[in-house]
């Protein structure tokens, strides 16, 4: 006889083949709400169900206030979660994680509203957008390592741009964990110092599908980086909200990957030109400054022989004009000494004592020339035109104011 289960060993047994499933613990479920409840706890309860079937879900606190969709009996919406049981009931629900509106009217419902809701915060403002560096050194790139998008933005710089250092973080694009992938990708590419730029996206696919990169949290840390971000999401016609919060949109990776770098054989050609026209340029500079020299070098000459020319007609000037001035000066000079001479012969004693005066020295032989310093009994010399005669004087008379001796 088979050995018995209790009911919880059994509900627990259906719990654990549940838990262990790969296919059940991520699963995406398209359906239409029913039997909605929010509890007070904020906790939701609801049925999913279509044509033929329903199941039980339940979406807890914490993953209520991360959902755009409208949630009410009768909207469709795409739902991501797990499948568990829940022991005590035995009973197996669906838990949901994520729940997106699905169809295109409540999907572009949803958009406008948190479109609008951003905006008005300025997250997409034009003035915050960062420059994209031309010549990075280190280019991120946030996408899944198994799609083409990674392989294309690889091709692209290793054909135009071979510099540049590529580093991969691998993220869900997709499913219940993309957003917190892409967001932790974010902040650890934020916080590598050699990362010049980086690059976020993915392949084509519906609306759903690229919905993880209109996701609130995405979008905001997109905004908030500090590195510049290129948003490559889906194809050409694509647009989702990453897309308004970059830095630079691209219509596909390989786009990004170009709008990411320059091609560095074109500035290499572009260098190449530049200098042959630099160095055409400076050697006709060369040219022209040695014409230019040369002008300057006969306009010196010709000046130089002037300016001598003028100076040796302005020394000849001066040369006369010294020369006059010095004749000019010996001849007064000349007349001066003449001058000099004619009062010297004029006043000489000698010249005197020849018109037949005399002149009285003392003892000393000095000229005695006032009457007054005669003295009686004193001898003196009287000097005449051809004699010396000394006297000695004896009797001294004043006679009408003439002297006698």
């Amino acid at each position: 006889m088979e050995k018995a289960l209790s009911v919880t060993k059994l509900n627990e047994y259906i719990k654990f083949m549940l838990d262990n499933d790969e296919v059940l613990q991520s699963i995406c479920v398209i359906g239409e709400i029913s039997n909605f409840k929010k509890t007070l706890n904020g906790h939701i309860y609801l049925s999913l169900k279509d044509e033929k079937s329903s199941i039980s879900a339940v979406i807890f606190a914490k993953y209520v206030n991360k959902n755009l969709a409208e949630m009410e009996d009768g909207v469709k919406v795409l739902v991501y979660g797990y499948i568990s049981s829940y022991i005590t009931a035995g009973k197996y629900q669906l838990y949901v994680c994520k729940i997106l509106p699905h169809g295109e009217g409540e999907i572009n419902k949803a958009l406008k509203k948190l479109k609008e809701k951003l905006t008005k915060e300025g997250i997409f403002d034009p003035n915050l957008k960062k420059d994209i560096i031309k010549f990075p050194k280190k280019i991120g790139v946030i996408t899944s390592a198994t799609g083409a998008v990674f392989h294309d933005i690889k091709s692209v710089l290793k054909r135009r741009y071979p510099l540049g250092k590529i580093l991969l973080y691998h993220v869900k694009v997709q499913g219940v964990n993309a957003c917190k992938n892409i967001v932790e990708a974010l902040h650890c590419l934020n916080n590598m110092k050699d990362i010049d730029c980086i690059i976020i996206g993915r392949g084509g696919g519906s609306v759903e599908e690229l919905w993880a990169f209109n996701e609130e949290c995405v979008v905001r840390s997109i905004a908030c980086s500090v590195k510049p971000i290129i948003s490559a999401v889906g194809h050409d016609t694509d647009y989702t909200l990453c897309d308004l919060a970059a830095d630079l949109r691209a219509p596909t990776p390989s786009a990004a990957a170009e709008l990411a770098s320059v091609n560095i054989f074109e500035q290499l050609n572009f260098a190449r030109n530049l200098c042959n026209k630099v160095e055409i340029l400076i050697k006709n500079k060369v040219v022209m400054q040695k014409k230019n020299l040369e002008l300057i070098k006969n306009k010196i000459n010709n000046l130089k022989d002037i300016r001598i020319s003028n100076m040796k007609s302005e020394l000849s000037q001066i040369k006369s004009s010294l020369k006059n001035l010095i004749k000019n000066i010996i001849e007064k000079r000349k007349q001066t000494v003449k001058d000099l001479k004619s009062k010297i012969i004029f006043l000489n004693p000698h010249n005197i004592l020849k018109k037949g005066y005399v002149l009285i020295l003392d003892d000393n032989n000095k000229i005695m020339s006032d009457e007054n310093s005669i003295k009686e009994k004193k001898k003196i010399k009287i000097l005449t035109k051809n004699r010396v005669m000394i006297m000695e004087v004896r009797n001294i008379k004043n006679k009408n104011n003439n002297h006698y001796i």
